[in-house]
């Protein structure tokens, strides 16, 4: 929430970066529930940029990576981020459809339909 202004769930570790001047962050997904225009860094963040990935493994997919890639500093942790996101976008994507899911209500493998009209629920 202070650096993006964004709320949500911690998801899955996606790993550790090491500083190459000491220390290391631990990295993890979040699922964005809400985001705030104002939050405590805003002022000094500049324009926050969302990079929506689609479904993993299709162009869709690489061009957003590619696009993202662009857009980072040469960082060395945001450099390694994007590459432990590259890594792991095949089960992000199934975490991410179940925390949708859970979000709505409704348990993974589920799916619900609508129900016809003049249809009567029987008790």
């Amino acid at each position: 929430m202070e650096e993006a202004g964004v709320e949500g769930a911690l998801g899955r570790r996606l790993g550790r970066i090491h500083d190459p001047r000491g220390g290391s962050t631990a990295m993890f997904m979040l699922h964005a529930h809400e985001t705030k225009e104002k939050f405590a860094e805003a002022d000094s963040r500049g324009v926050r940029e969302w990079f929506p990935l689609g479904v993993a493994g299709t162009a869709g997919c690489a061009a957003s990576l590619d696009k993202l890639e662009r857009a980072l500093h040469t960082k060395h942790v945001h450099q390694h981020t994007l590459l432990l996101l590259r890594e792991a976008l095949p089960s992000i994507a199934s975490e991410a459809e179940a925390e949708e899911l859970a979000a709505a209500g409704r348990a993974p493998g589920t799916a619900t339909a609508p129900e016809p009209k003049g249809a009567r629920k029987r008790g």
